[in-house]
């Protein structure tokens, strides 16, 4: 997903599903920061809102926080800005529409909310923090379902830095934060309905930890997540009445593992997934707690990290939000999404587990300190008032998975000629094809047809196709490729992106074909998959053409092509 402004940086924190659609949460950077939410179906963008302070100065705005309700209304929560950063928490219908946005102010410093949930009443609970050059404090508020707020408290020990989540169980709202204690410990607060803090631990040892999600053990516990020194990871059951030692599990690997991105866990089974990062590339990893056993783990080489994720009700699809190792050609960073199966691993859309290889994980037994820390609340004075107004904010999405099309399509590439923009695709198989039509915009968002080229029906042999753009826009084209079965359904391609000032006329991959085992170059950085989605080398410039022969993809940053090894 991209912002179809040149230089747009977009960061989307907050993760939903409602039904089959997901439904984000961030912010944008074009000049100002605004906060963003939108709606995606299978990946196509049903709308997208632009949320920002109605003053005109004070535009800046983000979210961090998503949470939907029981009749599927949207809450995001983050901060806004007018003459101070404020805690803020809107919801929006599922059109898109606002219902209400509330901000609060609780005192001097950088305040925002990060997490929201709702309770069984309809009551709504926000966790968040005020920073300031003195210290760092917690606020945690419970508002009615029209955004009135009903209290607002402010733990304000020395110690205490940010927060990380919130879970309403059992008339309890308990809440994740970090503190300096220690070296650096984990904070466990939980809260009475009325607002009365009556309990709170703090975890950990004298190393530096840092808490990371939280999650319920579906026997009125918690699962926690956590990082010591920042790349070794752990996860801890604490009990409803916590004890002097919990049980901990430890994800030992000599790589950099930072497994921010999200928590789930499986009552039934008794396994923990997380998601995050492995030596700076998006990872996924499932473990089981009862064995100390990896289940399945989960490498993602065309992104960096992942940075939340969201379950669907019937626990089935995994949808996690990542970012990519570099900037667009227009200059926009964007967030990507990656859709799978929490039991396996696998793409949702039939695609492999893409296993780590690099160096094995171990999990073992291990506990953790928990101390039980008396801790003071202070009702703050609260300026509270409402400044949100709801824009159209365009975005736009291309599907970036290894086969685009039911034709099983093997390559697509634009090639920019002297007078003219070359498109060149080939199919591994056809089934019920009618025909292709090219489509081109100028913008990534409204697309014209511009030519067609019959399709073979079936067939189950390579067949190369090409049609040339003897007209091409005369600065950035977008292209992509519908293609029609003879029932008149259709499926789009990836899209690639021409610059005709600045797209090389060169192959992506060099020499091709190629015989096994011989070195290939690539003109920019690629990924290189077999026909059935798995990873074979990269992100790299440089790798060893496979031993076995035949057909492999070949994904570049604009164009996907093939290589032939033969």
């Amino acid at each position: 997903m991209e912002t179809q402004l040149p230089g747009g940086f977009l960061l989307l924190d907050g993760l939903g599903i409602i039904g089959t659609d997901v439904i984000a949460c961030g912010h944008v950077e074009q000049g100002f920061r605004f906060g963003a939410v939108c709606r995606m179906s299978n990946g196509v963008i049903e709308w997208s809102r632009k949320l920002r302070n109605s003053t005109p100065y004070y535009a800046n705005a983000f979210y961090q926080g998503l949470a939907i309700t029981s009749n599927s209304d949207i809450l995001v929560v983050g901060q806004e800005v007018l003459n101070s950063p404020n805690c803020h928490i809107a919801r929006l219908d599922q059109t898109g529409a606002l219902l209400w946005s509330t901000s609060l102010n609780v005192g001097p410093g950088q305040q925002y909310f990060s997490d929201v949930v709702e309770a069984p009443d309809g009551s709504i609970y926000a966790v968040g923090g005020v920073e300031s050059s003195a210290e760092g404090d917690v606020v945690v508020a419970r508002f009615d379902p029209g955004g009135a707020p009903t209290w607002v408290r402010v733990l304000n020990e020395p110690d205490l830095q940010y927060s990380r989540g919130l879970l309403f169980q059992n008339d309890t709202l308990h809440v994740l934060a970090a503190t300096a204690t220690n070296g650096g410990d984990l904070a466990l607060l939980a809260f009475a309905t009325d607002g009365t803090l009556v309990r709170s631990h703090l975890v950990g040892t004298s190393a530096d930890e840092r808490p990371l999600a939280m999650t319920s053990d579906g026997s009125g516990g918690l699962v926690i997540s956590f990082s010591r020194d920042y790349y070794n990871m752990f996860v801890v059951r604490v009990p409803p009445v916590p004890g002097t030692s919990l049980p901990t599990w430890s994800i030992d690997t000599p790589m950099q593992l930072d497994m921010v991105g999200g928590l789930y866990f499986d009552p039934a089974t008794q396994e923990c997934m997380l998601l995050g990062n492995r030596a700076w590339m998006a990872y996924a990893l499932r473990i089981a707690l009862p064995t100390n056993t990896v289940v399945w783990e989960r490498s993602f080489p065309d992104l960096y990290s992942f940075f939340s994720m969201a379950l669907s009700n019937d626990g089935t699809t995994v949808v996690a939000s990542g970012g990519p190792f570099g900037f667009l050609p227009n200059g926009s960073y964007p967030v990507e999404f990656a859709q799978f199966d929490p039991l396996t691993g696998n793409d949702v859309f039939g695609g492999p587990c893409a296993p780590w290889s690099a160096s094995p994980i171990s999990i073992s037994d291990t506990s953790v300190p928990c101390t039980m820390v008396p801790m003071s609340t202070r009702i703050p004075s609260l300026q509270a008032y409402s400044g949100i107004e709801v824009q159209d904010l365009f975005l736009t999405t291309n599907y970036c998975g290894p086969i685009v099309l039911p034709v099983e399509l093997i390559s697509w590439t634009a090639q920019s000629l002297d007078q003219s923009v070359r498109l060149s695709w080939s199919t591994g198989s056809e089934h019920n094809s009618d025909r292709f039509i090219i489509e081109r915009s100028a913008e990534g968002s409204d697309w014209s047809p511009i030519g067609q080229v019959a399709a073979a029906g079936h067939s189950t042999v390579l067949r190369e196709y090409a049609w040339d753009d003897l007209e091409p826009l005369s600065g950035v084209g977008y292209y992509r490729l519908r293609q029609v079965d003879a029932d008149g359904s259709g499926t789009l391609s990836d899209v690639l992106v021409v610059d005709r000032s600045t797209l090389p006329d060169r192959p992506l991959v060099h020499p091709n074909p190629v015989a096994p085992g011989q070195p290939v170059t690539a003109s920019e950085r690629v990924i290189l998959r077999d026909l059935s989605g798995r990873l074979i080398a990269g992100p790299t410039e440089h790798f060893t053409a496979p031993q076995l022969p035949g057909v492999y993809v070949v994904h570049g940053a604009m164009r996907i092509d093939r290589l032939v090894v033969r």
